[in-house]
C-alpha cells in the first residue's frame, strides 16, 4: 500500500511538473552579455580616488604607463562577478585584448627550473574561494614589485592590484592570459 501511495504522489507530482503553468514563468533574457551587467555593475560602484600630489608627481617621474582609463575593473566588482569576468576572459580572450584591465587577488610567483622562465601571477577566487583563476602579468619598464613581493616565493598569497593591457598567448598547445606593462598598486 505505501508502495502504491508513494508512486502515486510521484505520477501527480510528474504531470504537474510539466502542466501550462510554464507560459506564465517570464522568459530567460539573452539580450544582456556577462560584459554588459559587468560594465553597469563597475560604473555604478566606481569611486574616484584621489591621489596626493606628491604621488602623482612621482608616477610621473617614473615613466610608468600612466592608465587615464580603465575598460574592467576587477578590483570594484563582487567576488562571484569578478571571477566570472575572468572566466569570461580566459574563454573568450579575443574580445578584451588591447582593453585596460585592473585586477586584485593574491600574488603568486612561479620559475619554470627547466627554461628559467618566471611566472608572476595575481591570482582571483569566486566568493568561497573554491573557484580560482589566475592572470599572469609583465611589468612595465622601471617597475619593481613593492617591498612584501620581493621575496618572490615567500610573498605568495599576499594581496596584490596590478593594472596592465590585456594579451594573451600560446605555450605547448596552451593559451595563456596576461597583463602587459603591468603597473603594481
Amino acid at each position: 500500500m505505501k508502495v502504491k501511495a508513494v508512486l502515486f504522489l510521484v505520477a501527480i507530482a510528474f504531470l504537474t511538473g510539466c502542466s501550462a503553468k510554464e507560459a506564465s514563468r517570464p522568459a530567460v533574457s539573452a539580450s544582456k552579455s556577462i560584459s554588459d551587467v559587468l560594465n553597469e555593475k563597475m560604473q555604478g560602484e566606481q569611486a574616484v580616488e584621489e591621489v596626493p600630489e606628491e604621488e602623482s608627481q612621482v608616477i610621473e617621474n617614473t615613466e610608468l604607463p600612466a592608465y587615464d582609463a580603465i575598460d574592467i575593473d576587477l578590483s570594484v566588482l563582487s567576488a562571484d562577478l569578478r571571477y566570472a569576468q575572468v572566466y569570461d576572459m580566459c574563454m573568450n580572450p579575443d574580445a578584451y585584448v588591447g582593453k585596460v584591465v585592473k585586477a586584485q587577488g593574491l600574488y603568486s610567483y612561479w620559475k619554470n627550473e627547466e627554461t628559467g622562465a618566471e611566472y608572476k601571477t595575481v591570482i582571483i577566487t569566486d566568493a568561497l574561494a573554491c573557484c580560482a583563476q589566475g592572470i599572469e602579468f609583465k611589468e612595465a619598464a622601471g617597475q619593481t614589485l613593492p617591498t612584501p613581493y620581493t621575496g618572490q616565493e615567500d610573498a605568495s598569497g599576499c594581496e596584490l592590484t596590478v593594472t596592465g593591457v590585456f594579451g594573451y598567448y600560446v605555450e605547448d598547445g596552451n593559451i595563456y592570459i596576461e597583463l602587459s606593462d603591468a603597473v603594481i598598486e
